[in-house]
C-alpha cells in the first residue's frame, strides 16, 4: 500500500495545517510627505497682469432695402438716448398747523382765589331732581292698652280723617311694665296730596319754626305738637282729655322706591339723594318755614 494512498497520513496532513497559526497582514507603507520647496527671501513678486485681447467685431453689412425701386426711402428714426435713472425723492411730511397757546391759568384775578374766579357750575334742573313729601307719619304713644289708647286712636282719626293702627311691643321689660306683643299706642301714614295738606296744617301750628337738630342728613325732619286742640276745628273734650303727638315726614326725590322696594333693590346715586341744606332751602320756598337754631 502506497503513501498517497494511505489515508492516516492524509488526516495526519490536514491536522497539522489547522494547528499552524494564521499570519498576520503586513503593515501598510508609510508614505513620506512631499518635502516643501525653500521660499526665496524678501518679497513675493507681484503676477503680471493678463490682458485679454478681444477680436475685433465684424463689419456692418447694409440691410437689404425693403423699399420697392423708383420710391425714395423713409429717413431713418432719430436715436433715442435712455434717460438718465432718477432716484425717488420721500413725500414732504404734512405741515402742521400751529395751535393757539392758551394762558396759563391765573391763581387770583382782581383779589379773588381761584375757587372763587373759576365759573360755578348749573344746578341739575327737572322734575326728578325736585323734592317731594313721600308720606307724614303721626304717632300718638300711651305705653298701655285700654281705655286711654282707644282716645288716642279717637284723637287720630279726627285730626287726620283716617283710621288709626296700633303699634305693638317688640320686647318685654318688666322695669316698664311691657312684655312682647303688647300694644303700646296707635299711628296713621298719610300719602300723596293728603300729606301735602297736612303739613301745611301742622307747620302752621308750630308757627312755620322748625329747629335745625330735627333734620337728619338725608333731609327727613320730625316735630312734636303738644296739643291737638291746636289745630283749626278741634276743641277741648273733657271726656277725651290732652293728647300730643309726633309728626315725622320723609323728603324725597322722585326714584326713592328703587331702594326700598322688596324685588331687585339698588342703591340710589350720590348725586340723586337729598341733604340737609336742600330740605332747608325746599322748606323756605314752599312753605315760608324759618329753621332756628
Amino acid at each position: 500500500m502506497s503513501d498517497e494512498e494511505d489515508p492516516l497520513k492524509r488526516v495526519e496532513e490536514l491536522l497539522r495545517k489547522a494547528q499552524k497559526p494564521a499570519q498576520p497582514p503586513a503593515p501598510p507603507e508609510k508614505k513620506e510627505p512631499p518635502k516643501a520647496e525653500p521660499k526665496p527671501a524678501g518679497p513675493a513678486p507681484a503676477p503680471a497682469p493678463k490682458v485679454e485681447v478681444r477680436p475685433a467685431p465684424p463689419p456692418a453689412v447694409p440691410a437689404a432695402s425693403s423699399t420697392p425701386p423708383g420710391k425714395t426711402p423713409a429717413p431713418p428714426l432719430p436715436k433715442v438716448e435712455p434717460r438718465p435713472a432718477v432716484a425717488p425723492v420721500a413725500p414732504a411730511p404734512p405741515k402742521m398747523e400751529a395751535k393757539p397757546t392758551v394762558p396759563a391759568m391765573r391763581t387770583e384775578e382782581k383779589g379773588k382765589p381761584a375757587a372763587a374766579a373759576a365759573k360755578p357750575r348749573k344746578p341739575k334742573s327737572g322734575k326728578m331732581r325736585e323734592p317731594r313729601v313721600e308720606k307724614v307719619v303721626v304717632n300718638i304713644g300711651v305705653g298701655e292698652a285700654g281705655e286711654k289708647l282707644a282716645k288716642a286712636e279717637k284723637v287720630l282719626q279726627m285730626v287726620t280723617k283716617q283710621k288709626a293702627i296700633r303699634t305693638i311691643s317688640k320686647t318685654t321689660n318688666k322695669d316698664l311694665g311691657i312684655r312682647w306683643g303688647m300694644p303700646l299706642g296707635c299711628k296713621v301714614t298719610i300719602r300723596k296730596k293728603a300729606a301735602d295738606e297736612f303739613l301745611k296744617t301742622a307747620l302752621w301750628v308750630k308757627d312755620n319754626k322748625i329747629t335745625s337738630y330735627s333734620f337728619d342728613p338725608s333731609g327727613n325732619f320730625s316735630f312734636g305738637i303738644s296739643d291737638f286742640t291746636d289745630f283749626p276745628g278741634q276743641k277741648y273734650n273733657p271726656e277725651i282729655g290732652i293728647f300730643g303727638m309726633d309728626v315725622c315726614v320723609v323728603v324725597a326725590r322722585p326714584g326713592r322706591r328703587v331702594s326700598v322696594r322688596d324685588r331687585s333693590p339698588r342703591k340710589i346715586p350720590r348725586g340723586h339723594r337729598l341733604t340737609k341744606a336742600e330740605v332747608m332751602e325746599w322748606l323756605k320756598k314752599k312753605y315760608g318755614v324759618e329753621v332756628v337754631d
